[in-house]
């Protein structure tokens, strides 16, 4: 599975590799009105995707935060019911000393 999973980063580093190469010619890009750059197509399309990648992490930030509250709520909710289980385990597996005392008298 390793493997099969390495071969396939590989084709795909490949073909990112091979669209670099093939896509240096340079282009206009308009930024402000009246106001342009000329980079190489790769370039933009490089910037463009990890401006995408970062509003992309922004975006999913809250819903991070969100979920990791609600792990450490249930971690603890999981905690407690474990201690309270555990006393009452506890507390039915062993009698009460005022009754193994009066057990004792009795015979």
């Amino acid at each position: 599975m390793r493997l099969l999973s390495g071969i396939i980063k590989l084709i795909i580093l490949l073909l990112l590799i091979i669209l670099a190469v093939f896509n240096t010619a340079p282009v206009h890009f308009s930024y402000i009105p009246g106001e342009s750059i000329e980079l190489p197509l790769i370039v933009l399309l490089l910037c463009f995707f990890v401006i995408g990648t970062l509003f992309g992490m922004l975006a999913m930030f809250r819903r991070l935060l969100t979920l990791r509250n609600e792990t450490v709520r249930l971690r603890e909710e999981v905690r407690k019911s474990g201690r309270i289980a555990l006393e009452q385990a506890t507390a039915h597996d062993s009698p009460a000393p005022a009754a193994a005392g009066n057990q004792h008298k009795a015979s």
